[in-house]
């Protein structure tokens, strides 16, 4: 089970994956299922993260319709954390922080 920012807790199943460069994984609930798409290419001297949801099935059209600002929120939320994440692991690589520093928060 994963706990998805600003979502409910469900099971994502990893159906894709390319080391250190994309991984698909999907959810299924009720009567749709959502695909989430995570793309990170390196551009050398920093990196892109592409975030994508796929949301199908019959319920889609309604799921998109009525939840479609919040899917909106938790895909910027999630970038948000993979930036935060990168930029701190960037910092212990640098020195500029310790591995136990960042684990403080």
């Amino acid at each position: 089970m994963v706990k998805q920012p600003l979502q409910r807790s469900a099971l994502w199943t990893v159906t894709d994956y390319e080391p250190n460069t994309s991984f698909v994984w999907e959810s299924h609930r009720k009567n749709i299922t959502m695909t989430g798409i995570h793309i990170v290419k390196d551009l050398g001297h920093c990196c892109e993260n592409t975030l994508c949801l796929e949301v199908k099935g019959t319920g889609a059209r309604f799921a998109k319709t009525t939840m479609g600002f919040m899917f909106q929120r938790v895909l910027v939320s999630e970038s948000k954390a993979f930036a935060r994440y990168a930029l701190q692991r960037k910092a212990i690589t640098d020195g500029d922080i310790t591995e136990r520093d960042w684990k403080r928060g």
